[in-house]
């Protein structure tokens, strides 16, 4: 997993609960747009998006 996202998620208990009722390949279509990122503030915007999802979804 990303570093970002792990520090993300260990901020956000609602989201790493979320996060870790995904089976393998939801966490992979979660974590692949990161990887995919080119700028820093991609990432970063990519990140926010996948913990506000992530929220809201749970």
């Amino acid at each position: 997993m990303p570093d970002d996202l792990a520090a993300a998620l260990s901020e956000n208990a609602a989201a790493a609960a979320a996060f870790d009722r995904l089976d393998k390949t939801g966490q992979y279509a979660l974590i692949l747009p990161l990887l995919k990122a080119t700028t820093p503030e991609t990432r970063l915007a990519r990140v926010r998006k996948a913990i506000t999802k992530l929220v809201e979804n749970e």
